[in-house]
């Protein structure tokens, strides 16, 4: 016997209806008064990944509200709606999805097969909107220190995609967390050498200054070049202005008060009366 579908309205809805998800309860547990084991239905996770690499919006309210597991995964790569939202072309698309689905409890620390979750993908393919909406949530684990199955860490992900904006945040997470930001991975490089092969010189600068990356550290030799030229403007480059002028302080003291002296003259005693005379 073939089981109806949902249907909303005039529409039928490509998902069993929710008697059937009954028929796959063990009724031994039902007898014995004992705790029916959860249910899981192996039509609907897939239907909701497909749902939201399609961008339909209606159809991924409609299936989180019947109590599909936002964090399911696909059997194949592993990947859960959440990576899958990262893929989507329209930005604003690409936003609505992704925070339907945060609101309805989905975790971006979640792994695929390739060890990437949602905050990695965003790094590799440059979607800085993403990228932004995962750090509005200061509550979420982000999995920022997390590792692929090549060795490469979200910074080295990040200079990839050659987006300056997600380095630099990227960076600063990895410094604030106290990350590696040296970090090779099994192909021996890191996210400064993959910068300077791939010519992203602003890159490379926002790693070196903001990130403090240290080429020294890498087993390559650099030629001089415009990224060489950066690192030894760097060195050469003073801390902070104002610690420039403070070093300049007691030398302006010392000359105004030297002027200020001259300026008057100083009373002295010469014979019986007082007299006036330069210091």
């Amino acid at each position: 016997m073939s089981s109806p579908s949902l249907s909303v309205g005039h529409q039928r809805q490509p998902f069993p209806d929710l008697q059937q998800k009954v028929a796959w309860i063990d009724t031994e547990f039902d007898k014995n008064n004992c705790v029916r084991p959860p249910v899981t239905f192996s039509g609907r996770p897939r239907i909701l990944l497909e749902a939201v690499s399609q961008g339909r919006l209606r159809q991924i309210r409609l299936l989180l509200d019947a109590g599909v597991n936002v964090n399911c995964k696909d059997l194949d790569n592993g990947q859960t709606a959440l990576i899958r939202a990262v893929f989507l072309e329209n930005s604003k698309l690409r936003l609505r999805t992704a925070k339907m689905l945060l609101n309805y409890g989905a975790k971006i620390k979640l792994l695929d097969k390739f060890g990437r979750s949602a905050l990695s993908w965003s790094c590799l393919t440059g979607r800085e909107d993403m990228v932004k909406l995962f750090f509005s949530y200061p509550e979420v684990d982000l999995a920022v220190g997390s590792v692929d199955t090549e060795g490469n860490t979200n910074l080295i992900l990040a200079s990839m995609s050659g987006n300056i904006n997600i380095i630099k945040t990227i960076s600063k997470v990895f410094r604030r967390n106290r990350l590696d930001v040296n970090r090779m991975n099994k192909k021996g490089k890191s996210a400064l050498t993959i910068a300077h092969e791939n010519q992203f010189t602003d890159c490379a600068e926002v790693l070196l200054n903001e990130g403090h990356a240290t080429p020294s550290s890498y087993q390559i030799n650099l030629p001089r070049d415009a990224f060489s030229a950066a690192i030894a403007q760097r060195r050469m480059k003073p801390q902070t202005g104002q610690r420039q002028n403070s070093c300049n302080l007691p030398r302006l003291f010392g000359l105004y008060t030297e002027q200020l002296t001259n300026s008057y003259p100083r009373k002295c005693k010469s014979g019986g009366g007082v007299k006036f005379s330069a210091y």
